[in-house]
């Protein structure tokens, strides 16, 4: 009797490690960590790359489509779309996912779910790496795509850009919303600015357009400015009267030109934009004409230095196209541009 009992428990026993053992194995074998994924996404209505909240205009973006999608494979572990979302420890959230198992995902926007055709992803934290028991957090930035001034007039009519730029005039100078902006590539015209929008000559801004044709040239209508620095330094370029003509082949159209030596006025007129001025150049040995407008909201015929024919005087202003094809005509934005 005694000897059964303890074969007995020796077995009992056996079994029962058997079955602790097995289910452990089991628990690490088939019950994966996980962890939850959040995010945010929003529109960059200024374009400066970062969500600045409700204030400066950044908003949620609803109803964008937003995957994860295990990183070294085309395969989509989770699939969720943007509400209005709401603050969750400090942070704004609109995206869920999960549980997920841990890993690294990439983080794809489904971009037929932008609302607009010119928007594109701007920022984004394309790599997720989830750890057990972690809480990782993304942040999409949406907004319209950043180009130069070059570019802007090689995109398609109705595309909608960001482009940072020195004004090279002061707001309304021209009396008509209109002005240029220059960066590193060259100089483009800006149309249909706000009226209470602050500009000044020099300063560096951010502006969002759209880019339409004006007088055969590409421009950048109905404008948002973003100002960004003050005093800074304006470009300008020297030719002669035979390139500003030409606006030098239409590369400096829109720029703030001077010339090399002084203008001699050949006639002058009044009309109701302003004064019409007749110019040619010392310099050169070819008697090429440019027109200057004087235009009355800017330079009128009391503030002119010299308005008689003949007068020698230096001059600078923006080019804008004639109602000539393929001539321009030059825009002094002050009196200070005729000295």
């Amino acid at each position: 009797m005694g000897r059964h009992w303890a074969r007995t428990r020796i077995l009992l026993a056996g079994v029962l490690g058997a079955a602790c053992s097995n289910a452990g194995a089991d628990r690490i074998l088939t019950i994966p960590g996980q962890a939850q994924v959040s995010g945010f996404i929003y529109l960059d209505r200024n374009g400066n790359g970062i969500f600045d909240g409700a204030a400066p205009g950044d908003t949620a973006l609803v109803g964008a489509k937003v995957r994860l999608i295990a990183k070294g494979t085309v395969d989509t572990v989770a699939l969720v779309t943007s509400d209005v979302g709401a603050l969750v420890g400090g942070n704004p959230v609109n995206l869920k996912f999960g549980p997920v198992t841990v890993g690294s995902y990439r983080v794809v926007v489904d971009t037929l779910t932008i609302p607009h055709d010119s928007m594109r992803v701007a920022q984004i934290d394309s790599v997720v790496s989830a750890t057990p028991g972690s809480t990782p957090y993304v942040q999409i930035g949406i907004s319209f795509p950043a180009v130069t001034a070059t570019a802007a007039r090689a995109l398609p009519l109705r595309t909608k850009v960001f482009l940072v730029g020195v004004a090279l005039a002061d707001a309304n100078t021209f009396g008509d919303s209109t002005n240029s902006f220059a960066d590193a590539s060259g100089a483009i015209r800006v149309t249909q600015i706000k009226p209470t929008t602050v500009v000044g000559v020099g300063d560096s801004d951010r502006v969002l357009g759209t880019v339409d044709t004006l007088g055969g040239q590409r421009v950048l209508r109905a404008v948002s400015v973003f100002q960004l620095t003050f005093g800074a330094t304006t470009p300008i370029t020297t030719l002669t009267v035979g390139q500003a003509k030409t606006a030098n082949g239409g590369v400096a159209d829109a720029a703030l030109v001077t010339f090399s030596g002084r203008l001699v006025i050949l006639d002058t007129a009044t009309g109701p934009a302003g004064r019409i001025v007749h110019v040619k150049d010392t310099t050169a040995s070819l008697i090429d004409t440019l027109e200057l407008h004087l235009d009355s909201t800017a330079i009128d015929s009391v503030s002119m230095k010299r308005d008689t024919v003949g007068a020698r005087l230096h001059f600078r202003g923006i080019l804008f196209p004639s109602s000539v094809p393929g001539r321009w005509l030059l825009k002094p934005r002050a009196p200070a541009d005729q000295f």
